[in-house]
């Protein structure tokens, strides 16, 4: 009873904050109706396509680092049911969960090697956007020196990347693992041995460092198609006072407050902090964030209806047909 009325509360929380939007007005209904048009439309869910297929592709290439060669084609369906559990979880973390659950069921011998290759691929999703944000924030410093709130904000991001750069380090290194005290220090942690577990998961990568970067080079194009097609709504709605290499550093921050686990698929949240973004930088109120982000969700969520049917009309249990092994690299 309390996961349902936490779900309800969350979903709650989604629509009033779309409401809130609509009628303070920053949520303007004629310029969204505006981008509604066929060629609009069509160049829009381009983008979000690419970008979601991007993001499969780096999937199944971490699948492939763990000894799970899986054709792209046939794990497509399990990317979009993640995708429609997104929208029906509460957060963009929704269909991990759902997915780390497919393939628990279908790899009990390995659990723990399939589900990080779910961490992972999360984890490179928000290292890439935090990698486009420093090179943005690299490139403008300028203006935001002459922004003090823009300019901590950027200061922030760049000391959590640093951090993240770090844990990195941390994670892969054998030396580390190697160490009495390692192993000493995750026993006395609650749930101690599955935290050694998943620790030993991610030191299997370190010997598949080609493929992070090539992961880490799909998730860049990726969150690049999404900075795209806020771009495209920017030009659409004429929004003349935000530079484009600032879209860099803009949507890749709105898009970290989307994946927190507040509302499902980040609805509401994410328009609420494009909209707090978008008009630091800009000066004044402009529609190109909270309009841009519903639009990709919108794509998204076209995609989630896909995924739904997947989900209604798979046979239970799991991924055999789904995750069948195959040595090429798929279609």
């Amino acid at each position: 009873m309390k996961a349902v009325v936490l779900k309800v509360m969350k979903f709650s929380l989604a629509l009033l904050l779309i409401y809130w939007l609509v009628r303070k007005g920053y949520l303007d209904m004629d310029q969204f109706r505006q981008l509604l048009a066929p060629d609009h439309i069509a160049i829009l869910f381009l983008l979000t396509s690419i970008s979601l297929f991007l993001v499969h592709v780096r999937w199944v290439l971490f699948l492939r680092t763990q000894g799970f060669p899986n054709r792209i084609v046939n794990t497509m369906p399990l990317t979009l049911i993640g995708t429609f559990f997104n929208f029906a979880l509460p957060g963009s973390i929704g269909g991990d969960v759902v997915k780390a659950y497919y393939l628990s069921q279908h790899h009990p011998e390995q659990k723990l090697r399939a589900v990080s290759t779910i961490l992972v691929d999360r984890l490179m999703g928000l290292y890439a956007m935090m990698l486009m944000a420093v090179v943005a924030i690299l490139y403008s410093s300028a203006i935001l020196v002459r922004n003090p709130t823009l300019g901590s904000l950027a200061l922030a991001v760049v000391l959590v990347f640093l951090a993240a750069n770090l844990a990195i380090i941390l994670a892969l290194s054998r030396r580390i693992r190697s160490h009495t005290l390692t192993e000493a220090l995750f026993l006395r942690l609650p749930a101690g041995k599955i935290l050694l577990r998943v620790y030993d998961a991610l030191q299997n990568y370190r010997h598949q460092l080609p493929r992070l970067f090539l992961g880490l080079l799909f998730s860049v194009i990726a969150q690049t198609m999404v900075v795209l097609l806020i771009l495209y709504v920017g030009h659409v709605l004429n929004e003349t006072a935000i530079p484009v290499a600032s879209y860099f550093l803009l949507v890749p921050l709105g898009l970290i407050a989307t994946s927190l686990p507040i509302s499902p698929a980040g609805i509401g949240v994410g328009q609420v902090a494009f909209l707090a973004l978008f008009t630091l930088h800009a000066g004044h109120n402009t529609e190109a964030g909270q309009v841009g982000i519903s639009l990709h969700q919108m794509g998204l969520f076209a995609w989630a209806i896909v995924g739904a049917y997947f989900y209604l009309t798979r046979k239970k249990p799991g991924l055999q047909r789904d995750l069948d092994v195959d040595e090429g690299f798929g279609h």
